[in-house]
């Protein structure tokens, strides 16, 4: 939107109207529009004032009536992408609606940069192994399962306020694979070992059969 014309200019054109100069020349002299001329002219006459009218505000900008619960959503689960912030609040807007009306919230979808949090979002796998019984220090059968979390599909983006940190939530606080390992027997779970790091196939496997005596 074009930005109204001074007072200043205003008045030295009507003054300039008034010494008898054509509405061209004035133009001319001014670098503004004949139109404009006239229709200060006409201002004049029938408001008898030279100053702009106020802005009307133009139309209502849309979501406004969501801002509440978009920040709401978003200060509880920073992580959520617009998708999932249009299907969570049954918004019927465009992706680029709903991120222009984040953006004038102040809000930044931004990579999380201070130290991730110890609670959070657990992204598992698990594997289970079959040990046979002809081991002299087992005795009965025993089942060893295999679990973890790892941060890979952790999402590393948040919203966030502008000049505001971001802080992420991964499994145990650190960006990496956590293994959980044990043993299942006849008398119950024995042998619970935490590593760091995937068990990588037969490096672990003196470690823990060694736990599982």
């Amino acid at each position: 939107m074009a930005k109204a014309h001074s007072m200043d200019v205003r008045e030295r054109v009507i003054a300039a109207c008034e010494d008898g100069q054509t509405a061209a020349g004035v133009a001319a002299r001014f670098r503004i529009s004949a139109p404009f001329i006239e229709k200060l002219k006409r201002q004049r006459r029938e408001r008898d004032a030279l100053a702009p009218k106020p802005h009307a505000g133009g139309r209502r900008p849309l979501l406004v009536e969501h801002d509440e619960a978009l920040r709401a959503l978003l200060t509880a689960k920073p992580d959520t992408t617009l998708e999932e912030v249009r299907k969570a609040l049954e918004l019927k807007a465009q992706l680029s609606t709903l991120g222009y009306r984040l953006n004038h919230l102040g809000l930044t979808f931004k990579k999380h940069s201070a130290p991730p949090s110890r609670t959070g979002k657990t992204c598992g796998f698990s594997v289970t192994l079959g040990i046979r019984t002809n081991q002299p220090w087992l005795g009965t059968p025993v089942f060893v399962d295999e679990t973890g979390a790892t941060t890979v599909l952790a999402r590393r983006y948040g919203w966030r306020l502008k000049g505001k940190w971001g802080v992420g939530t991964v499994p145990q606080g650190h960006w990496q694979t956590t293994a959980w390992v044990a043993a299942l027997r006849q008398e119950g779970l024995t042998a619970p070992r935490v590593t760091e790091g995937p068990m990588a196939g037969t490096s672990s496997w003196p470690m823990s059969a060694n736990s599982w005596r």
